[in-house]
C-alpha cells in the first residue's frame, strides 16, 4: 500500500496555492502604511525514488499550482473557457516564483471517441508536451483525468462500458508516461460522482461506492501492469466526489497491491 495515495483535500490546496511549507518571510516595507510583501525562498527539488512514500511526496511539495480550464476545457481545448495556450514560459515563471509542484486537469473524452476510446494522438502529444515543461522545470506533477463523467460512470448500468473506457485510457496514459520518474504522480478520477444524481454532493450512495471502489482496483492494475516507473509510481486515489461527508468516507475502500498482476 506504501505508493498509493488517498487524498480528498490536496487538489484543494494545489488549487488554491495554499500549501506553504518551504522557508518563506513577511516583511512590511513602510511600516506606516503596513503593507506586507511576501518573499518565498526558491529551492530545487529533490527527487522521489522508488523506496519513498507518498508521505514522502508530500513532504517535498511546498506550494502548488492548479492548471486548470486548459487542458481540462471542453469541447473545443485548451482555449476554449478563456485561457491562452500554455507555454514553456509560463511553466518557468511559476518555477521562477517559488511554485514546486504543478497539477495538469485533462479531459480526455473528448480526445478519445467510442467504440474503443483511443487517444487522438494530437491530444496526447500535447499533454506530453506540457508535462516536459514541468519536467524541464524539475517540478513535482500531478496528472490526472478530469471532467470525464460523459465516459467514466458509477451506476450499474454502465459499468461494463465505464470500466472499458476507464482501461482504455489509463492504458494509454500510463504507456506514454512510464519511464517518466517518480515527481509524476497520477490522479486516477478527479471528484468521481453521477452528475445531476440526488447526492452527488452527499457522499454518494452504496451502489456508487462499490463501482468506485472498482473503478480505483482497475486504475491501479492497469498503471502497475503497464511497466517501466508506473511499477512503484505513487497513485492518487479520492473518495466520492473527493467528498469527506462521512458516507464518501466510510464508503472507499483501498485498492489492493496484487502481487501479480493480471494479464
Amino acid at each position: 500500500m506504501k505508493n498509493i495515495f488517498l487524498i480528498a483535500v490536496i487538489t484543494l490546496t494545489l488549487g488554491l496555492c495554499l500549501s506553504f511549507t518551504t522557508c518563506s518571510k513577511v516583511t512590511d516595507k513602510d511600516d506606516s502604511k503596513n503593507t506586507p510583501e511576501l518573499y518565498i525562498e526558491v529551492k530545487e527539488n529533490t527527487a522521489i525514488t522508488a523506496d519513498e512514500s507518498a508521505a514522502d511526496f508530500v513532504a517535498k511539495m511546498t506550494i502548488g499550482w492548479n492548471l486548470g480550464n486548459t487542458m481540462d476545457a471542453w469541447p473545443n481545448g485548451e482555449t476554449s473557457w478563456g485561457n491562452p495556450k500554455t507555454t514553456k514560459e509560463m511553466i518557468t515563471a511559476l518555477k521562477e516564483a517559488g511554485f514546486n509542484t504543478i497539477r495538469i486537469p485533462v479531459s480526455w473524452h473528448q480526445a478519445a471517441p467510442k467504440p474503443d476510446y483511443t487517444v487522438r494522438a494530437s491530444w496526447m502529444n500535447r499533454v506530453k508536451e506540457i508535462v516536459d515543461y514541468a519536467v524541464d522545470n524539475n517540478l513535482y506533477i500531478i496528472l490526472n483525468t478530469h471532467h470525464d463523467e460523459e465516459i467514466f460512470k458509477f451506476r450499474d448500468n454502465d459499468m461494463e462500458e465505464s470500466k472499458k473506457a476507464f482501461q482504455a485510457v489509463w492504458s494509454q496514459i500510463a504507456e506514454t508516461f512510464k519511464d517518466y520518474n517518480y515527481n509524476l504522480i497520477f490522479e486516477g478520477l478527479n471528484e468521481p460522482r453521477t452528475k445531476g444524481s440526488a447526492r452527488e454532493w452527499q457522499g454518494g450512495t452504496s451502489e456508487e461506492h462499490k463501482n468506485l471502489n472498482d473503478m480505483h482496483q482497475l486504475f491501479v492494475d492497469t498503471v502497475r501492469k503497464s511497466g517501466g516507473n508506473n511499477g512503484k509510481r505513487i497513485l492518487m486515489i479520492s473518495t466520492y466526489a473527493a467528498s469527506v461527508e462521512s458516507a464518501a468516507v466510510n464508503g472507499l475502500k483501498l485498492p489492493m497491491i496484487r502481487r501479480k498482476m493480471p494479464v
